[in-house]
Order: C-alpha cells, then structure tokens, then sequence
C-alpha cells in the first residue's frame, strides 16, 4: 500500500481498535508526521548475541547498507538469494517492514484528523480513499484489491475490493466481525 501512498492514490487507512488499544489514536493527533514503513531489502550479516532476557543465542541482523555505499532496496537487488549466502557474510537480506530503519523510508505523511467508527461503515468515497482506485477494461469499471497472487484481482465496487483487502490483510472472520477501526486521514509530504 506504500506505493498507493507515494501516488497519492491513498489518504486514508483503517486501524482495528482492540480492548488493549490506548483511549487516544496510537498514530497521534492531528499535525503528527510519521514516516511510511514497509518490507525492504538490506545489506548485511547475521550474528549470533547472548541475550540475557532470554538465556540463549539469538540471531542478530547487523545493518551495513548505508557504511557499505548501497542504498535500501525495495525490490529484491540483483544481487538477492538469501538461499545462496551463508548468513555470517554480508549480502542482501528482506527485512519485514517492522525492522524497516528510519533512512529506508520512501515517505512521510502527516495526520490531518481521525475519527472512530465500524468497519461496515466505509462507503465507496472512503474506500476509494483508501486507494482502491478503478480500472477501466472499456467495458466496465472494476477496482484493484491490491492483493499479492493468488488473490489478486477486481471488484465491481470500491467497498468490496476494500473488503476483499481486509478479509486477507487480518484474519479470515475480521470482515464480518465488523470491528471498531480508527479512520486516520492524512496527506503526503
């Protein structure tokens, strides 16, 4: 959804409030900027570091794109086959998007307001907005789910292709469950 974002095809996203959600958005208030994250491609190795918390070896990703003179990638390099690469020298590696560092970000947005209500309640308008734009096969319009294969396709509304989006994205009863979301509206910088 990140290169809907940077098309300017997406300016509002949907958040699940949950019975552990904070009573404020966690995304913070209106005028707070916050930078896009998503799965990228690093340069590095892996170690193994005692943890004292955990009382065991774990893996460490050592980061060393930018001191090596590459940049972050956002497709696979060239160069990428972590089958192929023994993990204690460097070579490219995907990292999820939680573990995404500030200097990979392709962007920054800034919260222009947020409100609360169920998931039903989207209308074509918002799901448009939430960059589920129409394709046009000069028959009918249909719109894109930006879904990965094999569920990508068309939907013949905004809502459903939202829908379709949702049900995969979460779990497979999260549509229906019609929960509470956060609707946070906001716009590149």
């Amino acid at each position: 959804m990140v290169d809907t974002i940077l098309a300017d095809r997406k300016t509002v996203t949907r958040r699940t409030i949950t019975a552990r959600s904070p009573p404020a958005c966690p995304y913070g208030p209106p005028g707070t900027r916050l930078w896009l994250k998503e799965d990228c491609y690093a340069y590095g190795l892996w170690e193994s570091r005692y943890s004292l918390t955990r009382h065991r070896q774990l893996k460490h990703f050592v980061d060393m794109t930018l001191q090596s003179g590459q940049s972050y990638q956002h497709t696979p390099p060239e160069a990428f086959n972590s089958a192929a690469a023994p993990a204690d020298h460097p070579a490219w590696w995907h990292r999820p998007s939680r573990s995404m560092p500030r200097q990979a970000s392709r962007g920054l947005i800034e919260v222009i307001s947020i409100s609360t209500e169920q998931l039903h309640d989207i209308t074509d308008e918002q799901a448009q907005a939430e960059g589920f734009y129409p394709v046009n096969d000069s028959i009918q319009v249909y719109f894109a789910n930006h879904l990965p294969a094999p569920h990508t396709g068309l939907s013949p509304t905004p809502v459903i292709a939202f829908a379709s989006w949702w049900q995969v994205s979460h779990r497979e009863q999260s549509w229906s469950d019609n929960p509470l979301v956060w609707v946070i509206t906001f716009r590149r910088l």
